[in-house]
């Protein structure tokens, strides 16, 4: 059996591709073990400055200071069950991707106080919501109660608001130029203040190509799901800045 490993998108997505050739035949299949990520981007300020531009950390507003640090949301994480793995964008800045049960439905978390809760998109909007309110229920120990009712209240008028897929043009795509060409896009981009804190919702796009070489591509996480060509996934999240840690990430 022979082995080829291929690079993927990096910024915590792990993506292990193997080539498998059967004896006697010329097929090779390569197989992705994903852990899909968003792309390294801080969260879409309220008021873009030039929306032409992905937004750096300089760009973000800054929110009146929480009781809590992005350490309390980490180690409310912690207990509740998820496992980290540190990421580190020269751009964008550390942190942590964070995975329970499903490795597509993450929640990030950057030291400088960004985080976002990241759910695979569903065949309908009522079972995305669902996903979402599992790690909105993390948050309620933290903040106020006045600030989750309307969290809520904007995550259903959001889910209502939009489609099972992204529309319209994005708000930021991002490209690369390894083999797998992947395509990130924000669409749908819906962001506002709740309380002291700016909060995005939005649609993400991601689009992979099997690369040529191969004569078809398969996840592991999604078993009997092959690919040629092109495969793509939406996902959702609310992105929310609170204060920045002070002393660094929790262990």
């Amino acid at each position: 059996m022979k082995k080829l490993i291929a690079p993927v998108f990096i910024f915590a997505l792990v993506m292990i591709a193997c080539g498998l050739t059967a004896p006697n035949t010329n097929t090779i299949v390569i197989v992705v073990t994903a852990t899909p990520q968003t792309i390294p981007t801080n969260p879409m300020p309220a008021q873009p400055i030039n929306p032409t531009l992905p937004p750096g950390p300089s760009q973000t507003p800054q929110p009146t200071p929480a009781a809590f640090t992005i350490l309390d949301i980490e180690k409310a994480l912690k207990n509740d069950g998820y496992v980290r793995a540190p990421f580190d964008d020269p751009k964008y800045g550390t942190g942590f991707a964070w995975t329970k049960d499903n490795p597509y439905e993450q929640v990030l978390t950057w030291d400088s106080g960004d985080f976002r809760l990241q759910v695979l998109d569903v065949s309908s909007t009522t079972t995305r919501s669902k996903h979402m309110e599992e790690k909105l229920q993390v948050l309620d120990s933290l903040f106020p109660p006045e600030f989750m009712t309307i969290l809520r209240q904007d995550n259903e008028a959001y889910n209502q608001s939009v489609g099972p897929s992204v529309s319209g043009d994005p708000a930021q795509l991002f490209t690369s130029n390894d083999a797998w060409h992947d395509i990130w896009g924000q669409y749908n981009v819906s962001s506002k203040t709740i309380g002291p804190y700016p909060v995005t919702f939005a649609l993400w796009f991601w689009q992979m190509t099997c690369p040529s070489q191969y004569s078809y591509c398969y996840m592991t996480d999604f078993p009997g799901q092959e690919f040629t060509g092109e495969t793509s996934f939406v996902f959702y999240s609310i992105e929310i800045l609170i204060s920045p840690s002070s002393s660094g990430s929790t262990g």
